[in-house]
Order: C-alpha cells, then sequence, then structure tokens
C-alpha cells in the first residue's frame, strides 16, 4: 500500500512538472513572438508542440503564426492537418479551417470545417476549445447562424467546466447576434453576461459600446465603461469607449482629454484616432489638435490626408 501511495505520488509530482514546464515555454513563446524574436519562440513552440493536450494546441498554433509572419501560411496549414491526423484531436481540424478563413479561402474553410459541422448536425459533441473556433470560423466566413449555435454550446461548456474563457464566447455570442441584426437579443445577451460577470471588464466595455453606437442608455453605458477602467486603469480601447460615449453624450471637452489618452497609448489604431478627431474638432484643445495633424502627416496615406482635411475643415483653418 505504501509503495502503491510513492507511485502515485511520484506520478502527481511528474504530471505537475511537466505543467510547469508547459506553461514556462508558452510564457516564452508568447514574448518573444511578440517582440518579434522567432527564433527563440520557434525552439519554445516546437517543445510545446511535441506534447499533448492543450500543450500541442498552443505550440502548433504557434509554430503556425510564425510561418504565416514568415509567409509561408500554406505549410502552417499542412502543419495543422498533419498533426490532425497524428493525434485524432479535432480542434486541429478547426484550427486548419480558421487558418484557410484568416486568409481569405471561405470556400476551402467551409470544406475543410465540413466534417465538424456534420458532426453537429448529426447530435455528435466536440469540446469547449473545439466548439470555440468552430464558432470564430464560422463567424469570419459569414455563416452566422451556425456560429451562434456554435458559441452559444462553446460558452455553456467552458462554463460548467469552470474556465473562464465562457465569458469570451458570451461576448462572441453577442457580436453574432449583432451581425445578424437582432440587437434586442444581442442587448439580452450582454445584460446577461454582466449579470453573471459584473466586474469583467472586456464584457462591460463591449456592452457599452454596443449602447452607445446605438444612442440608448446612455448613462448606464457611461456607467459601465467608467466601472470597465477601474478595473482595467489606462486601458486605450476602452478609454476609447469612454471617449465615444461622452462624445455621443455632447460633452466633447471631456471626450478629447479621454480620446487624446487613448491616442497616446494607441496611436495607430484608425477608430481611436477618428473619435479623437471629431472631439477636437469641436473642442478649443489646440494643442492636441496640431499633435494628432503632426503625426497624421507623417503617414501620408490617403485615408489620413482625408482626415486632416476634415480636421482641418471642422477647425476653420
Amino acid at each position: 500500500m505504501r509503495a502503491l501511495g510513492i507511485i502515485l505520488f511520484a506520478l502527481s509530482a511528474a504530471a505537475a512538472s511537466a505543467q510547469n514546464e508547459a506553461d514556462v515555454l508558452m510564457r516564452i513563446g508568447q514574448e518573444h513572438f511578440v517582440r518579434g524574436e522567432l527564433a527563440t519562440a520557434e525552439q519554445a513552440y516546437l517543445r510545446l508542440s511535441a506534447m499533448s493536450g492543450y500543450p500541442e494546441v498552443v505550440g502548433v498554433s504557434g509554430l503556425v503564426n510564425i510561418l504565416t509572419v514568415l509567409g509561408r501560411p500554406e505549410e502552417g496549414l499542412a502543419l495543422f492537418r498533419q498533426h490532425a491526423q497524428k493525434s485524432g484531436n479535432l480542434e486541429f481540424v478547426a484550427m486548419a479551417a480558421f487558418h484557410l478563413a484568416q486568409q481569405n479561402q471561405t470556400e476551402a474553410a467551409r470544406s475543410e470545417l465540413a466534417p465538424l459541422v456534420e458532426r453537429l448536425r448529426q447530435g455528435g459533441e466536440l469540446n469547449a476549445r473545439t466548439l470555440s473556433v468552430v464558432a470564430f470560423t464560422e463567424r469570419r466566413i459569414g455563416d452566422f447562424e451556425p456560429a451562434l449555435a456554435a458559441a452559444r454550446q462553446a460558452t455553456d461548456r467552458f462554463r460548467a467546466e469552470g474556465n473562464a474563457r465562457w465569458k469570451v464566447m458570451g461576448r462572441v455570442t453577442a457580436d453574432i447576434l449583432e451581425n445578424l441584426g437582432r440587437d434586442l437579443e444581442a442587448s439580452s445577451e450582454y445584460e446577461l453576461q454582466v449579470n453573471r460577470a459584473p466586474d469583467d471588464a472586456p464584457t462591460l466595455n463591449d456592452f457599452a459600446l454596443f449602447l452607445a453606437v446605438r444612442g440608448k442608455q446612455m448613462d448606464k453605458a457611461l456607467g459601465y465603461s467608467r466601472h470597465s477602467l477601474e478595473l482595467n486603469p489606462g486601458d486605450p480601447l476602452m478609454l476609447d469607449t469612454l471617449g465615444f460615449i461622452l462624445l455621443k453624450m455632447g460633452r466633447a471637452d471631456e471626450a478629447a482629454d479621454t480620446l487624446v489618452r487613448a491616442w497616446r497609448g494607441r496611436p495607430n489604431i484608425t477608430t481611436v484616432r477618428a473619435h479623437l478627431a471629431q472631439a477636437l474638432s469641436k473642442t478649443a484643445n489646440r494643442s492636441s489638435l496640431q499633435d494628432l495633424l503632426d503625426a497624421l502627416q507623417t503617414e501620408p496615406t490617403a485615408a489620413n490626408t482625408s482626415e486632416i482635411n476634415r480636421l482641418l475643415a471642422a477647425a476653420g483653418r
């Protein structure tokens, strides 16, 4: 009996050690990929891809991302297919389809996804991660009804597992309802998600933006937006949402101050600059206006030139 306990302890320790190694490798891969240090990231992802389960999925996905950055997406597709065949993990099939969708190969993505769609149609089951990839793929290629069904199933599965990804898939569900033009249902979905996770900053932000775009319940939108920033102080995209809401409420000076902070955090995002341009055109904040004009002039694209002209006209210059 004592020998069995020692064996079980050793197995448990080995499993914990393997998980720790996987966690470290995931962090190394992500950090070096973001920094553009692809050779180091590749080594981490190669080791992960030789493991099983979720680490294998992360490793293969990381390698495919590197291949895509290097302009070799077809090799990435082959890698997904290779691991799908070797491991029998249907998540790789879904990821191959999503990879094709990202390359705007819509029909090829549908064809790749077809076995999984048929499996679901016949009442078969997929795990939560695979369902989430199916939902993302179908949303990407514009098949919104099946995407909605997959997103809802993924949300329920993740929540039942106690996996925080249910919050992401709840937001995806609401977004798909928006794409379908079913705003009332989308609003109800956001309400449900906020009630379930009242301190989830991305959900609060997305619901606030949803309301603001439609000009509805603006005080409620403002409250959700401010709360999201209490949870994630200084987040540029959440600042952009707050600035947009203030702008819609006619509080241009407050909006401009907020949007300047958003722009300085994420200066290359077009929507942030557009919202800031709108706010500055309605205020006397000439210093920030000039800063934005100078930044736009360093990137002489047609869109930026048009933006500059609108700003100058609004400012009476």
